[in-house]
């Protein structure tokens, strides 16, 4: 748990702070940050001096998740520091534990970050367990067009102490309902595959509960967390606080320029698994599944 007070931090701790992209530390924490700890002027986002900082002025909680799955990446990537989590946007801000806290949901069993009293208030009134035991899920979608809704399928794998422990492998049947040549040229799927294929809600019934608390992992998440998005939203369907991990990111952040690239073929042959089905839903869950093994410290 982060202590209350903190007035120094030994080497090795990071100091986690809201503050604004515009990086003008003028009060509350972000100040402590910038006159104690090496927090540079002008930074608002991501590692400086001996601290972290976390954006919370933009008045969407959607886009402070996405600043704090950044932050669990950089975590996972760095097991050697331990963060501590100060109650970022419950300040100046506005927001409350209660809004806040459940986008560090996964933090809880990651031993290199400590999350303050407030937020584990939260967190451990919602009792929330995992129905399905395993570590994280990775997940992969492809799409019949040009429109993030139409998913025509979905490859899903579970990762437990660093092996697959399950998959689940469906065709879609895509909306809105039509092919665009490009899709088609990538994953080779059509009309003859999905037309009786089921529907979005139909699938994700099959595999919510056991990615009920589970982190996704996905490569360049954005585009999967989009569709997954975009296709509930069609159906009026409840979007969970899902937590996404991009693997794009980890293995830019592991190989760096050792890779000519860190598209997903490339970055899983690094990580010695060879898809020989690129666009296969399944074949590309557990590429992503194989590199997330690699480049995560998930202890």
């Amino acid at each position: 748990m982060t202590p209350e007070n903190i007035r120094t931090l030994d080497e090795g701790s990071i100091f986690v702070f809201g503050s604004n992209k515009e990086g003008l530390h003028g009060g509350g924490a972000a100040r402590f940050a910038y006159e104690h700890l090496g927090a540079e002027w002008g930074v608002g986002v991501g590692p400086t001096g001996q601290c972290y900082a976390i954006p919370t002025m933009d008045g969407k909680i959607s886009i402070i998740k996405q600043h704090v799955n950044d932050f669990i990446d950089y975590a996972l990537f760095h097991p050697e520091l331990m963060f501590y989590v100060t109650p970022i946007g419950c300040g100046i801000a506005g927001w409350t534990p209660e809004k806040i806290a459940p986008l560090f949901k996964f933090c809880k069993d990651m031993q290199n970050v400590a999350l303050p009293k407030c937020f584990w208030e939260v967190l451990e009134k919602k009792g929330e367990v995992k129905i399905f035991d395993a570590d994280y899920a990775c997940l992969d979608f492809e799409t019949a067009n040009e429109q993030q809704s139409s998913v025509c399928s979905v490859g899903i794998v579970w990762v437990k102490g660093n092996k697959i422990v399950d998959s689940f492998y469906s065709l879609i049947h895509p909306e809105p309902d039509y092919y665009n040549w490009h899709c088609q040229q990538v994953h080779g799927l059509g009309p003859e595959d999905t037309d009786d294929a089921p529907c979005f809600p139909e699938v994700w019934a099959k595999v919510q509960d056991r990615l009920q608390n589970l982190c996704i992992c996905a490569h360049n998440a954005r585009f999967d967390e989009g569709c997954l998005k975009a296709v509930m939203r069609v159906y009026q369907m409840d979007y969970p606080d899902y937590t996404f991990i991009d693997t794009l990111k980890g293995s830019r952040d592991y190989f760096g320029r050792r890779l000519p690239n860190h598209q997903l073929q490339t970055s899983a042959a690094a990580c010695g698994y060879d898809l020989r089905k690129h666009h296969h839903a399944l074949a590309d869950a557990e590429a992503c599944a194989h590199i997330a093994m690699k480049v995560f410290d998930w202890k």
